[in-house]
Formats: C-alpha cells, structure tokens, sequence
C-alpha cells in the first residue's frame, strides 16, 4: 500500500475538520442540509492560497421548525438517499400506515 505524502494527509485533516464544523454550525442554526454529497462540498483558495472545504447547495435546505409537510417531502440526490428512505416511501405510495413504516425501517436498520 501506497504512503500518503504528509502534506497530503494534513491537508485531508484539515478538510475533515472543516466539514465537522461547517455540519456544527449548521446544527446549530437548526439548518438540515438534506443533499450533502460530494458535489455539494467545493475547495475555495483564499488570496494567500490557503486552501478551504465549504459546504454548498443548500437549496433542499430546512430549518428544524420547517413545517412538518417539507421535512417529509423526498429530497435529495437519489444515488445518496439510503435504500430504507426509498423503501419506506414506496411504502408510503402504497398508503401504508405510519406504523408500518416504522416497523419497516426499525426491521431494515435492525439487518445491519
């Protein structure tokens, strides 16, 4: 296995610690993201050339007090929404009960 220049790695420390503190922030503001992917995090350089990781898009953003119909509504980039999201809200399409779904997602979570 390859080593990894230290540069390098501090530079990946650096960038998960930004991340760490961009997603404290947002908890802090009540901000859910609901699209964090890889496309959705880009580098800035500052005039210095100091290099810094951002969280962007935020266009599928709520707030926690957000009305309950747009913090339930299928958001997202559906190559990174977890396989029990889609699998509830087919259920959901299929006019099951709130209790099904809980039973479902509880048993998917509980396969792991």
């Amino acid at each position: 296995m390859e080593k990894i220049h230290p540069d390098i790695q501090k530079l990946y420390w650096k960038f998960a610690e930004s991340f760490i503190s961009g997603l404290k922030k947002m908890d802090a503001k009540n901000i859910k993201h609901r699209d964090l992917k890889p496309d959705n995090l880009v580098i800035k350089i500052d005039e210095s050339g100091e290099k810094h990781l951002k969280i962007a898009d935020f266009g599928y953003a709520i707030t926690s007090d957000a009305k309950a119909d747009d913090a339930v509504k299928f958001v997202g980039t559906p190559t990174y929404i977890p396989p029990e999201i889609f699998e509830a809200y087919s259920l959901l399409n299929e006019g099951k009960s709130s209790v099904q779904l809980v039973k479902k997602i509880k048993s998917l979570r509980d396969r792991r």
